[in-house]
């Protein structure tokens, strides 16, 4: 479940819970003599409420499973990238004149890593404005840009080739990075460290 429809759901119960506050005290105060009318819905105000409490646990539920899948995912999409990095290095470095078959082998290895990756994705987030008739647009086309930077290496790549794809895959990184933390809802750590070249004050406290 998303962060959205967390909050949807969120606000639904609450709407509901104050509809039941409202009601039980206009039959309080404003039906004094209709008490038996209010002992029926009193009862049937922990029927209510019990509802509710079932619904939000499912909710929060589906949210954790749903979470779990994102931290997954976002660990594949980081060795996918850094596979991509990673030979853009090999190729700079001249090391696919002294083998080819070695810089072929990586490349079939790397594109498989970044195609389940985007493959992946489809399993967590359905294609935006996807319908039984219209297949939608992909969710994060960051990755297809990654894809199409990798494609661009060719058979021999070049160092210049390498530098490029390696400055378009960063910049797609960055962008995805950006929007899809956002739905993890990360706090900023109780006691951050921010300082360069930090040490542990406990061993130069003397």
């Amino acid at each position: 479940m998303t962060r959205r429809n967390l909050r949807r759901r969120l606000a639904a119960t609450g709407v509901v819970l104050v509809l039941v506050v409202v009601v039980g005290l206009v039959l309080k105060v404003g039906f004094p003599d209709e008490q038996d009318l209010y002992e029926v819905y009193s009862d049937a105000i922990i029927l209510v409420v019990t509802g509710l409490v079932a619904f939000m646990a499912n909710a929060f539920q589906r949210r954790d499973a749903f979470v779990d899948l994102l931290r997954a995912l976002w660990s594949h999409l980081i060795i996918a990238k850094n596979d991509v990095t990673s030979l853009t290095r090999f190729v700079a470095a001249g090391a696919v004149e002294k083998n080819v078959e070695s810089f072929e082998s990586r490349y079939e290895q790397v594109y498989a890593s970044l195609s389940r990756a985007i493959d992946e994705m489809r399993g967590v987030y359905r294609n935006v404005g996807e319908t039984d008739t219209h297949l939608g647009l992909y969710p994060f086309e960051p990755l297809h840009d990654m894809r199409r930077a990798l494609e661009q290496l060719g058979e021999q790549p070049t160092f210049a080739q390498a530098q490029m794809t390696r400055t378009q895959v960063n910049q797609a990184w960055e962008s995805i990075r950006f929007k899809f933390l956002k739905e993890f809802e990360a706090p900023e750590p109780t006691d951050p460290i921010l300082g360069r070249g930090s040490r542990d004050p406990r061993r130069h406290s003397r």
